[in-house]
């Protein structure tokens, strides 16, 4: 076979399996990129800059109004509360993220959830471990109350795949960060909150149409979790 035939051969080949391929590699490349921005989308939403290096609490005269006027009362308080959510996240416990979430973050929680599900990925988060906790900010207004903390912890984080292979990450070296963390607590009734299960909404502490416990709403909730770089 001459060198003319050769390349005649290669082009044709080259043809023959773009048009072959290209009905599943397009749909492939269009998914990919969606996943691709998304995923960009969702770590710029739970990012904060901050150049402050030194954090501290604030004065217990900013809890005037709070029912736990105790700093250390509160941050053991609010930590479980933190601890649980990361916990529930871990385990896809949608019931137990919604009841101490808000809708906003509740949300943008289980859309990474959903997307990590469809490419058959899980982000795993275990062996949290808490360093410090400072109280940097807090605000009580008739309407609601909001406390900023900042949580330093080490822990696990990694992502696999359905068959257990890591794609990312490391599950046997923790990792240290920092996180700020926004609790929220309002004195009415937030109509916005829906069931997780069902989408009825919620009424009381116990959906009517699906049976699922739903927490007091006036319970603090967390409103926002960034990571701190």
């Amino acid at each position: 076979m001459g060198l003319f035939e050769s390349i005649v051969l290669i082009i044709f080949m080259i043809i023959f399996l773009f048009l072959f391929f290209w009905p599943i590699s397009i749909p492939l490349l269009i998914i990919y990129i969606i996943k691709r921005n998304n995923n960009k989308k969702l770590f710029k939403s739970m990012i904060i800059k901050d150049n402050k290096m030194n954090f501290s609490d604030i004065n217990s005269s900013k809890l005037d109004g709070f029912d736990i006027k105790d700093i250390s009362k509160l941050k053991k308080y609010l930590y479980e509360i933190f601890y649980k959510f990361e916990t529930a996240y871990n385990d896809v416990d949608y019931n137990t993220m919604f009841n101490l979430s808000t809708s906003k973050l509740y949300n943008l929680y289980h859309s990474n959830i959903v997307l990590n599900l469809k490419f058959e990925e899980k982000k795993i988060i275990n062996q949290i471990e808490l360093n410090q906790m400072y109280i940097t900010d807090a605000f009580s207004t008739s309407a609601k109350q909001v406390i900023t903390t900042v949580i330093d912890i080490s822990y696990l984080n990694y992502n696999i795949k359905s068959d257990g292979k890591v794609v990312s990450g490391s599950p046997t070296k923790k990792i240290n960060e920092k996180f700020e963390v926004i609790f929220i607590k309002y004195f009415d009734k937030n109509d916005d909150y829906r069931c997780p299960n069902c989408g009825a909404n919620v009424t009381g502490s116990v959906c009517e149409y699906c049976n699922s416990k739903i927490t007091n709403n006036s319970d603090f909730r967390i409103d926002s979790i960034k990571k701190i770089v």
